[in-house]
């Protein structure tokens, strides 16, 4: 494993990475197995994916029951995207 993965592996916090529920686990999958370039790629397109969903009316996402899940989702990758000093995508944007 890189030292940029550990380093990004490390920077997952405790409370997150020990909820069933959360984006650090899978966060974590895809750094050992993809690296960082590619998990902060990932991150970023999910991001996105997730909050159009919630902003959506016709997307079960932001009903009742499944919004609330994916605005936690949305705010782990943000934290952890802050924590990586990612705040930009790699194609210069920001959400």
């Amino acid at each position: 494993m890189s030292s940029a993965v550990s380093a990004a592996r490390d920077s997952l916090s405790e409370p997150l990475w020990n909820r069933i529920v959360g984006e650090d686990g899978r966060i974590g999958f895809l750094l050992e197995r993809d690296g960082l370039e590619a998990t902060i790629a990932w991150v970023w397109r999910t991001l996105r994916i997730y909050r159009a969903a919630v902003l959506d009316k016709n997307h079960h996402a932001s009903r009742d029951g499944f919004r609330r899940g994916y605005v936690e989702s949305y705010c782990d990758f943000k934290r952890w995207l802050s924590r990586m000093h990612a705040l930009r995508s790699p194609d210069g944007t920001s959400s």
